[in-house]
This record gives structure tokens, sequence and C-alpha cells, in this order.
């Protein structure tokens, strides 16, 4: 009678345990003092997540103080009446640059609204070696199994294991029950290498039968996993542990290790093949001018069969008549893919484009098919448009338009209105001559009291969410030119990457730069406009500009 109150009281315990635990972001090292040669580890762990939320955590920079040696991560979960708790581990093995000081950032993450961030940690490396003390093994302990694996077992399903390169597997491990568990269930699996993998929702618990009999299932795992490189591939066994009673001691199952292979794609590859493998159809739909920017939207839907998650939009190249972007893509069901792009004239009157093709690898036929689209035909106009847009005024690409026909300068000529323009013009003109002296006079007392660094500081701090995207753009030039040796009057990508790397920015504040200009021009033009994407704009800029001019300095 005691022996099983004093078990109820533990399971209960543990069940509360469980179910009080609480979202956690924490961060150790290995030691906090070392020499200039040792390595140490540094671990970020996640606790009482419900998804895995590596992409979502902002890193601090650590390229200056430390090379990373390598990576990796672990998880472990827990299942206790009815709720889960998952435990995620990343490590980094990190060896000193030079000898100093250091202190490493905090990671931090935004979990259900609210932020959390783990403490800065303080480090100490010495110059000098350390003698590297020998190996010792440690014995291997054999943890005794289930005494009746048909009540207890584990099943791994894959979709296929023989694969072209660019194409995914489904990944699911799940256990099997016939009897309850004293304890919850914790798993563990060595991290794969060389892969992108997406791990996906868990089914819950449900009741199933299983060779003829009842069985409580519980997906332990469930990813989509894309090797990135060509040939074999191991993706490594899962290990369960879990305990039956107090008494029988801890139990441990493994899934099976499963093999891949991974094909090179046949070649000659062709230009226009973007990863499509499968069976696709595309459509290119009408062009829709938009008489705000004068811009031309157009959309190319594709559908089919494969990895359409994976294909990259059909590629459209820039010519003299017109620049092409493409703006976000669009949430879809999984059986096909929208992209938007937009057309940027550089010329007015009658434009055509060359028809689009899209390639992909058939697996049936063993070979490339590449679908055509009709030539695109369009007119571009400058009649829309007022000189005093604001959106006309910041884009450079629509500024170079240019009339194929004097006709309608002429037309302007003999308008009526065009004495009354003129008389207005140089009563302007004489009134501007008057007052710029004093506002020139007035900017120079004012610049001279404000040094550039405290100019763009408080540039910056002055951002919000109804700054426009065009005066974010300016503050991001006006730093740009402060700190390298941009000379730009607009954003331009390329420019921006080459005088960041000049200026010795580190590689995640270059790509960082470079994925905001690419976000702010796909919010221009994307049909959709959002007070929440202006305010991730103006949120994700401030923190970057913040960073370039703290990682350099303005002087």
């Amino acid at each position: 009678m005691v022996r099983h109150w004093l078990t109820g009281l533990i399971v209960g315990l543990i069940s509360y345990g469980v179910l009080a635990s609480e979202f956690e972001l924490s961060s150790s090292v290995s030691a906090s003092r070392l020499t200039q040669n040792d390595t140490v580890v540094l671990t970020l762990s996640v606790n009482g997540a419900d998804r895995d939320l590596y992409s979502s955590i902002r890193r601090p920079d650590l390229s200056k103080q430390f090379s990373i040696v390598s990576t990796s991560q672990s998880s472990s979960f827990s299942y206790v009446n009815g709720v889960s708790n998952r435990s995620r581990q990343y490590r980094y093995t990190l060896r000193p640059i030079k000898p100093g000081i250091f202190i490493i950032d905090p990671f931090s993450v935004v979990y259900q609204g609210k932020t959390y961030s783990t403490k800065p940690i303080r480090m100490v490396v010495r110059k000098g070696t350390t003698n590297v003390p020998p190996t010792v093994q440690t014995p291997v302990v054999k943890r005794p199994q289930p005494k009746q694996y048909k009540n207890i077992f584990i099943e791994t399903k894959v979709s296929t294991t023989n694969i072209y390169l660019g194409q995914s597997i489904d990944y699911s491990v799940k256990f099997y029950r016939r009897v309850s568990l004293w304890s919850s269930i914790s798993i563990d699996q060595q991290d794969m290498l060389g892969v992108w993998q997406n791990a996906l929702p868990v089914a819950k618990e449900r009741v199933v039968r299983k060779n003829g009999q009842r069985y409580y299932e519980l997906e332990l795992m469930n990813k989509k996993i894309r090797p990135l490189n060509a040939g074999n591939f191991e993706i490594p066994p899962l290990t369960a542990r879990f305990m039956v009673d107090p008494f029988s001691g801890e139990y441990e199952l493994q899934s099976q290790p499963i093999a891949l292979t991974v094909n090179d794609l046949p070649q000659p590859i062709p230009s226009s093949f973007t990863g499509a493998i499968g069976h696709f159809d595309m459509v290119v739909g009408s062009p829709n001018i938009s008489l705000d920017s004068n811009t031309i939207n157009l959309k190319i839907t594709i559908t089919g069969s494969g990895n359409i998650a994976a294909i990259q939009a059909p590629i459209i190249q820039d010519t003299p008549q017109y620049r092409v972007l493409v703006s976000p893509v669009s949430e879809s069901p999984s059986t096909e893919q929208h992209f938007d792009y937009v057309i940027i004239p550089k010329i007015t009157g009658d434009i055509t484009m060359a028809p689009i093709e899209f390639s992909y690898f058939s697996e049936s036929n063993q070979s490339y098919m590449t679908l055509t689209s009709r030539p695109i035909k369009f007119y571009a106009t400058l009649d829309s448009i007022s000189p005093t847009d604001a959106g006309f005024q910041s884009q450079e690409d629509i500024q170079f338009l240019q009339k194929n026909t004097v006709l309608h300068q002429l037309m302007a000529l003999l308008h009526h209105r065009f004495v009354v323009i003129v008389f207005l013009l140089i009563n302007a003109c004489a009134m501007l001559m008057l007052v710029l002296p004093m506002i020139k006079q007035r900017n120079i007392r004012f610049m001279a009291k404000q040094s550039p660094k405290k100019r763009i500081i408080r540039a910056i701090h002055l951002m919000s969410d109804q700054t426009s995207l065009n005066d974010m753009e300016k503050v991001l030039i006006d730093v740009l030119v402060h700190v390298s040796d941009y000379s730009q009057q607009g954003i331009h990508p390329k420019d921006v990457h080459d005088a960041l790397i000049n200026a010795g920015y580190s590689d995640a504040i270059v790509q960082g730069t470079l994925q905001w200009i690419k976000n702010s021009q796909r919010q221009r033009y994307s049909d959709v406009k959002s007070d929440q994407a202006n305010h991730s704009n103006a949120d994700s800029l401030k923190r970057l500009l913040n960073l370039i001019v703290v990682e350099k300095g303005a002087k």
C-alpha cells in the first residue's frame, strides 16, 4: 500500500513539473578562462518551446573574437499526461582569435509575443599553450532493454531513399506502447550536417491498431530533409529513453538509421532550370499596369507534383527597355507556387517581352522538359505619374524613363496655360533667391553644432512606423556615405555590398543590409500593403544601422 502511494506521489510530482514548465532561453560555456590555442563550447539551450525556433533566434556576432570550429545540435522530448515538452541545445565549438577579455553578447528570441534574452558571458583568453591531457576512454554502459519488445517499439518511415539533388524526403519516427510508462520519454539524435531540414509539428498521441492489437502511437520526430550535396548520406538513429516503473531502471530504444542515395542531375542543365523536379505546368497571367507607380505587375503560376516548395522563380532577364523585380512568394497550396514580378519600364511606348521559359526535370522521362509562354506586350507611359510623387523621386530606375517622341513636349508648349505657368515659375524663383541665403546660413549654423555621428544617430533614433520607405532609404544612404566609400544617390545593392565589404564590415552586417534592401523593394511593389510590414522594416533597419555605427564607429 505504501509502495503504491509513494509511486503515485512521485508520478504526480513529475507530472506537475512537466505541466508547469515554462519557456526558457539560456547560454553557457564549457570554460570561462582558457589559453589562445584552446577551444571552448558555447551552448544555447531552448526549453519549453512547441516548435524549433533556431531560425528566429538572434545570435551575437562572434566573428571578431572567435573562429567557429564546428556546430551541432541535439534535442530531448518529454511527454506526460498528454503534455509535451521539448528541449533543444545548439552547440558552437569556438577557438579564440587573439588573447584578451571578451564579452559574448546575449542571444535573443521572440516567443509568443514576448522577448527572451540570455545573459552576457565574460571570457578571459590568455597567451600561451596548454598541454592536452591524454584522452580517457569512457566505458560504454549498456542500458537494459525492454523485456517485451512486442509491447514497446519504434518505427521509422521515410518517403523514399533514392532522390535527386534538390529533392527532399519525409522523415518520421513513431513510438508505440501497450503498457503504461512511469517516466516521460526523452529523445536524442545526432545533428545532421550538409542538409536542409524543416521540423514539422508532431502528431498527438492516439490509439491505433497495430499487428491486430491496440497500441498508443506517439510521433517523436517529423521532418522534411533535403541534402545539399550529391552522394551517399545517412540519417542517424534516434534514441528514446524512458522508465516503465521505478524499480526496473531506464530503458533505451533506437530507431533504424536510414541510408540515402542522392544523385546528381544529368548534364547539360538548361539555363531556365531553377530546381524543379517532377511534372509541372506554367500559366503566365496578363500584365497589369499600376497607375500609381507606372510599373507592370506580372504573375506566374507553377502547378504540378514534385518538389514544388523548393523551386525558384522562372528567370526573366533585364533589358535596356525594362528592369525586373521579384515580389514576395504568395502562400499557396502544396500543389502550386505563385511568383509575382514587377516590371519597371526604362522607356515609354510599346514594349515586347521575350517568351518566358521554365524547365523542370521529369523523373518519368529522365530528361528536362521546357515550358514556354507567348511574348508579353504592354504599353508604358509617364502620363499617370506626378513629378512630386515621393515614390517617383526615390527610384532611379523610373527616373530614366524617356519619351520616344517630342510630340508630348510640343503639345505642352502650345498649351493655353503655359504662359501662366512660366509667370508663376519666375515669381517662385525670385522668392527662392531671397529666402535661400537665409535658410542656407541657418542650416550652416545648425550643422556646425552637430557632429556627423550625432546627426546620424538622431536620424536613426527618429525612425518609426510612420517613416516612409523613401525616408528609410535616405537614412541608409546617409549612413553608407559616412562610414564607407558609397557615393550613389540611390540604392544599388551591388554597390552597397562592395562598399560595406571594402569598409571591413562583417558578413552578417553585409547580408543583413542586402536582405533589408530586398525586403523593402518587395514591400514597395507588393499589392498588399501592411502597417505591420512597415513596422518590421523600420525596426530591422534601426537595428542594422545601430550595428553599422557601433561596429566601425561614425567619426
